[in-house]
């Protein structure tokens, strides 16, 4: 992307390395997951200012259900046992 890692000519050289390849999708996930989190957190602060304490209840229910899905299913899948 913005990195240049060696001449073209300095590839034919035996020493020489490959050069260096951005991972494209690797990098689109992470600015993705970089701009969920500012995205998040700018939404979080406004709503904390417009409203208050009380915007935090909603975005805390909200957690607390998407953590309790994968949580019942551990529990069950131990109250079964062994596989």
């Amino acid at each position: 992307m913005l990195y240049r890692s060696a001449h073209p000519a300095d590839i034919r050289r035996p020493d020489a390395r490959a050069p260096v390849r951005a991972d494209r999708a690797r990098l689109a996930g992470l600015a993705l997951l970089g701009a969920s989190f500012l995205g998040g957190a700018l939404g979080g602060a406004l709503a904390f200012q417009h409203a208050g304490y009380v915007a935090t209840v909603p975005l805390a229910a909200l957690l607390v259900a998407l953590a309790a899905v994968p949580t019942i299913d551990d529990v069950v899948a131990a109250l079964r046992g062994p596989a």
